[in-house]
């Protein structure tokens, strides 16, 4: 395989909307890419020095529907296979732009929906600059996303990236971060919020997205690739523990006036569960749920009953 790029004329011509606009029918239905032979009136590719790359083929085995489960192993294929280029070589929109339209023309159609002028911008070429054009075309996206979640130190050196490619909303929220261009930092936020889902927090992506700007914010203030990663992961750890003792006092304040006349917990109840611990309080209901639990695993217990959450021990203190 000889790793190719698009002229700079070439690129600026088939990324123009008005040309995009034009061929839009043709990158939705058509399976093959040898209409850009006629569209560009030759060849839009140049071959690079990099002419002895092992070839290889991106995942497509899962339904269309859910193409999105193929992202953990194509992260590894591109990454693995490309792991040479420097983070200026893979920031080049050439490059991408150039693999996208060429031998991974099958593949981005078959990842991503294209059905509008920007999303054959998005996906194919670059819509903006700096990190979110980076992450939004369909093969930058994959090699990026091992860049900075690749840690050769582990025993298993894609165990981060798995993390990510398991909550997609993470991507968004983490890697197009300015803070997360080096993997000192990356790595020990990562780790806390791996370390919190096992301790029973459910991050959701709103959750995600308030750590990766108190992570920007920190970034304002302290040169992160100076400080410690232990320092770095506590901070976090302190941060996710007090969202999740303010989301607790916000609804134990809402509940302050309902009682529950049961002696055991229903499918209705709302639950005051305290770690044994720390001795931490958190409430946990059908529609408010902070834990990965469900109160239908609790139903029939009781005050003063013992539950265990992943690795934590707690006690049922209240039910509401």
């Amino acid at each position: 395989m000889i790793i190719q790029i698009i002229g700079s004329e070439k690129l600026d011509f088939l990324k123009d909307k008005t040309c995009i606009e034009k061929c839009l029918n043709k990158y939705q239905n058509y399976p093959s890419n040898k209409w850009l032979i006629e569209m560009c009136d030759g060849t839009p590719f140049i071959d690079t020095k990099f002419e002895n790359i092992k070839d290889f083929e991106l995942d497509m085995s899962a339904d269309k529907s859910k193409a999105f489960e193929t992202e953990f192993e194509n992260v590894k294929r591109v990454y693995g296979n490309l792991k040479f280029l420097t983070d200026s070589m893979a920031s080049d929109e050439r490059l991408w732009a150039a693999l996208c339209i060429g031998p991974f023309y099958e593949y981005v159609r078959y990842r991503w929906k294209i059905d509008s002028v920007n999303n054959v911008l998005q996906h194919y070429f670059f819509e903006q600059s700096g990190k979110r054009g980076l992450t939004r075309n369909a093969i930058s996206r994959l090699w990026w996303i091992g860049r900075l979640t690749y840690d050769k130190n582990r025993t298993d050196k894609y165990e981060l990236t798995r993390f990510v490619c398991g909550h997609s909303d993470y991507i968004m929220h983490f890697i197009e971060r300015n803070t997360s261009n080096n993997l000192h930092v990356m790595r020990p936020f990562l780790e806390a919020i791996m370390e919190a889902r096992e301790r029973g927090f459910d991050l959701n992506t709103d959750d995600a997205g308030n750590l990766a700007k108190y992570l920007n914010l920190l970034g304002g203030v302290y040169i992160l690739d100076f400080m410690p990663e232990e320092w770095i992961k506590d901070k976090i750890r302190v941060k996710i523990d007090s969202m999740f003792q303010t989301s607790f006092k916000q609804i134990e304040n809402e509940n302050m006036s309902i009682t529950n006349n049961e002696n055991v917990i229903s499918a209705k109840s709302k639950i005051v569960l305290e770690n044994v611990e720390n001795h931490h309080k958190v409430l946990i209901s059908a529609k408010k749920n902070r834990l990965i639990t469900k109160p239908a695993n609790l139903i029939g217990l009781k005050v003063g009953d013992s539950v265990r959450i992943g690795k934590l021990s707690f006690i049922i203190a209240e039910i509401l």
